[in-house]
């Protein structure tokens, strides 16, 4: 295959008009702008229409005897390029227009030869557009296109079906003619190429009645008399303004029958109106009928294989108690229900797409296993499993469109996704225990990527069930767009020892890894329900943040004793995040709160850095006993706050935020109210902001002294003041700046240190502050309202005695 640009003569007077046809070779070149020559193209190239094409001016293309090419391309020429002549152009596979700068003057026939050609025509007018394929495929034409002569497609030569897909809005103002066949499995499909949009054919000239096809999403309009009328029309559903062929269904007493004993293909002569009655091609059933296998016409142990695309109505074993095995060679498609019976034996791996816009399609498994993977394509309407349902276990399953309700029951595949490339709506009924279960391993278990449109109602439970050791499994849920508080899956993983990684920005609802053994790997995942580890995982460290966001009722994180090497941040306004056992976080990790209420739980907190910014209403709950935020930090930001809307409870007075770095640290607290805070380490520890603590103190006392500094200027209002050193661990208490004062407030009571060397302090607010020397303590100096020297008590005694009155000149 080559490829040709159509490009300026060359020459004296150089022009970008021309003939296509099979001799000249004038205005050919084989690259883009370059000398002509070349050519011409034949049936098995490229032929290109670009920017380079032109002479600054515009031109006329004149179709010749006999132009072909495989593949048309029209896209970006600048100028106003003309199509002209009358002779046919033959394109075997692609023809693709641009909507400006193109004038189709010409008034020949377009010819697509190919069995799966495509037609863009970009809202372009033409004149006759020819499929000739007697072995179509698929045929797709794209664009709200014009015709102003005939729209044709040709006859299938065998059994089969092919489709043509509507990517926009046809106008013809000659003939349509579709399929003429009159052979019941020879069948064409009239579509939209997207499942529940309409795309509308406006016919102003003349209909071939059509035989033999089906239709989806498709609308009449126009001048040619409505509703269209033919002769076995299927009804795909979504349809308006054509009449079908009557529905024969069970629940009308008059299904279609299989009746071939020895069994065979689905496109064979096996059709009956009647159990065991006379079979034709006639009665091949269509999209709105009841197909039967009972045992009646099949033989025991017989196989039935389905070998062709075909759009089906209802498929029905119930009655059927002979062996038969359901081969499957092609992947087709069902728009009614499915009942299986405990005979049947499935075989074949390609797809059954459950695909009804006009009514709830129920599936009943009797237990037996299905070789094929689904897609549930039912735009507007419900695929209902009325028993637990096993399909393919080593691809994925699909719900593209309308609502998978589980009814309490279990679906298990190999993979599940919700992708779509427009995404429809899209919904799943869990109720109360109805399950997804994914068997694949090294694969994406959950492909949730764009969740726009997708909703779930019930207790959503994806499980991964995979118990080997190899590969990673995946799951993506919003990466592209679309994940919700709302509509995120909880997932848990039960067994295995490969890698689980949530996809970066993937979103989930519940994540449970209590029972895996692997490697968990580090992303930036976004969790609104509880995250469970369990003891056997191994958790990548990483920079990248897990986000807890649930915006109510409790999310609770177990972390099995696990160290959590990445940042986590608690961002849900409204929820609550609970620890429920005590949580290690790296050392150089942060964890951020920027909304929501974490709830220490009575559990210890350990990690590097703590922030919490903003001005969302958050707070951190220290009331249940012993609840203890430790931070190992060695930054001048071990410890920020700032903003507005930041709280913290300590009903019981036990909360502790202790500081545990060897190396020097700050509390910035940026005027909030704290428990109590606690210099924990051996680095000099500086207090910024002014603040409110229950109280502060040292509980430091491994090796040598220590220091907590007080930011120059600030005051941190206390309810008790208990820090001191001891007598081999002096404490020192001090300014940032020394001589300047830094200042304690206490409204009442006594507050005592020891063992503590003080300066620059400005006690105050009605408490009593004793610093006495006789403790160990030192006077830095520039202190105020400090008692050092305990105050001398002084007692006085009289010797009285009583006279009597009786004797002269005593009183």
């Amino acid at each position: 295959m080559a490829t040709y640009y159509w490009v300026k003569t060359s020459g004296g007077s150089p022009t970008s008009t021309g003939t296509w046809d099979n001799a000249s070779t004038a205005n050919w070149s084989t690259s883009s702008g370059g000398a002509p020559g070349s050519g011409p193209p034949t049936s098995a190239d490229t032929v290109i229409f670009d920017a380079a094409s032109d002479n600054n001016t515009g031109f006329t293309v004149t179709i010749g005897a006999s132009a072909a090419c495989a593949i048309l391309t029209i896209s970006g020429v600048d100028q106003t390029m003309t199509w002209a002549g009358s002779a046919g152009l033959t394109i075997t596979t692609t023809a693709t227009f641009q909507a400006t700068n193109f004038t189709n003057g010409y008034t020949g026939t377009i010819t697509m030869s190919g069995a799966s050609p495509t037609f863009s025509g970009a809202g372009n007018t033409f004149q006759t557009l020819s499929f000739t394929s007697t072995a179509l495929v698929t045929c797709t034409i794209n664009g709200d296109n014009t015709f102003n002569g005939d729209l044709t497609f040709a006859n299938r030569a065998a059994a089969g079906i092919g489709s043509v897909v509507l990517g926009g809005n046809q106008t013809i103002a000659g003939t349509l003619t579709l399929s003429t066949v009159n052979v019941g499995n020879r069948r064409i499909f009239v579509r939209s190429s997207v499942t529940g949009t309409a795309r509308t054919i406006t016919l102003n000239g003349t209909l071939t009645a059509p035989t033999d096809v089906d239709f989806r999403n498709i609308t009449t309009a126009g001048t040619v008399a409505r509703p269209w009328t033919g002769t076995r029309l299927g009804d795909c559903t979504g349809n308006t303004g054509i009449t079908f062929t009557a529905a024969r269904t069970i629940a009308g007493a008059n299904p279609v029958y299989w009746n071939l004993v020895g069994g065979g293909g689905l496109n064979s002569t096996a059709w009956a109106n009647s159990s065991g009655g006379a079979v034709s091609l006639d009665n091949f059933p269509l999209a709105q009928d009841d197909l039967v296998i009972e045992n009646t016409g099949l033989n025991s142990g017989a196989t039935l294989t389905f070998n062709a695309g075909y759009n089906l109505g209802g498929i029905s074993y119930s009655t059927r108690t002979l062996p038969v095995t359901q081969s499957t060679t092609v992947a087709f498609s069902l728009y009614r229900g499915y009942t299986l019976s405990s005979s049947v034996t499935t075989s074949g791996t390609l797809g059954i797409t459950f695909s009804s816009q006009s009514a709830s399609q129920t599936v009943t498994s009797a237990g037996v296993a299905l070789t094929n993977f689904i897609t549930i394509d039912c735009f507007g309407q419900a695929f209902i499993l009325s028993g637990n349902l096993t399909v393919r276990q080593d691809t994925t399953s699909t719900l593209s469109s309308g609502t998978l309700d589980l009814g309490n029951n279990t679906l298990s595949c190999g993979a599940f996704s919700l992708t779509a490339t427009s995404p429809l709506t899209r919904a799943i009924a869990f109720g109360s225990t109805g399950k997804i279960s994914c068997v694949l391993n090294n694969a994406t278990v959950w492909n949730g990527a764009n969740a726009t449109n997708f909703s779930y109602t019930g207790t959503s439970n994806v499980e991964s069930t995979y118990s080997g050791a190899t590969g990673t499994r995946s799951f993506y849920h919003g990466t592209t767009a679309g994940a919700t508080e709302a509509n995120s899956p909880s997932i848990t993983v039960t067994a295995g020892t490969d890698t689980v990684a949530i996809f970066a920005g993937s979103s989930v609802k519940n994540f449970d890894l209590s029972a895996f053994a692997g490697t968990f790997t580090n992303t930036a995942r976004t969790i609104y329900g509880n995250l469970t580890f369990g003891a056997s995982n191994t958790l990548t460290a990483g920079a990248s943040a897990t986000t807890f966001a649930a915006t109510s009722g409790t999310q609770t994180i177990t972390t099995a004793g696990k160290t959590l090497d990445f940042p986590l941040t608690f961002a849900g306004a409204g929820g609550t995040f609970t620890l429920g056992d005590n949580m290690t976080v790296g050392a150089t990790r942060t964890v951020s709160l920027t909304a929501g209420t974490l709830n220490v739980n009575g559990k210890t907190l350990s990690a590097g850095i703590f922030s919490t910014t903003g001005s969302t209403t958050r707070s951190i709950s220290f009331n249940t006993s012993t609840s203890t935020i430790s931070i190992s930090g060695t930054t001048t930001s071990a410890w920020t706050a700032s903003g507005s809307g930041f709280t913290t409870t300590n009903t019981n007075n036990t909360g502790v935020i202790k500081m545990t770095a060897a190396t020097a640290k700050t509390f910035t607290g940026g005027g909030f109210t704290y428990p109590t805070l606690d210099q924990a380490g051996a680095g000099a520890l500086t207090i910024a902001g002014s603040n409110t603590f229950y109280d502060i103190t040292s509980s430091y006392t491994a090796t040598g002294a220590t220091t907590v500094t007080f930011t120059a200027g600030t005051t941190q209002t206390v309810t008790q003041f208990t820090a001191s050193g001891t007598s081999s661990n002096q404490l020192t208490l001090n300014s940032t700046s020394a001589g300047n004062a830094w200042y304690l407030s206490d409204s009442s009571g006594t507050n005592s240190i020891s063992y503590t060397t003080l300066s620059d302090s400005h006690a105050q607010g009605g408490a009593t502050w004793d610093a006495y020397t006789t403790n160990g303590n030192i006077n830095g100096g520039s202190n105020n309202n400090w008692n050092f020297a305990i105050p001398v008590t002084y007692s006085y005694s009289a010797d009285i005695k009583l006279r009597s009155m009786a004797q002269r000149g005593r009183f």
